[in-house]
């Protein structure tokens, strides 16, 4: 049952990632924002996800 609930942990973990990704995506174009003026907490707040994703909207605009 651990093994499950980790595995599905895990995929909704990926999921929002990729969401998110799409999202910081589409905010730096609709906004005519560069990714070096880009604000993770800014972002969040604007469009009311949890800060607990800001180390993974950091992480992607790293990598974009």
């Amino acid at each position: 049952m651990y093994r499950m609930q980790r595995e599905r942990l895990k995929m909704e973990h990926e999921a929002d990632c990729f969401m998110l990704k799409e999202e910081v995506k589409n905010y730096l174009a609709c906004n005519n924002i560069d990714k070096d003026d880009f604000n993770a907490i800014i972002f969040l707040q604007t469009n009311g996800f949890s800060l607990k994703f800001e180390s993974d909207v950091k992480k992607i605009i790293t990598n974009l």
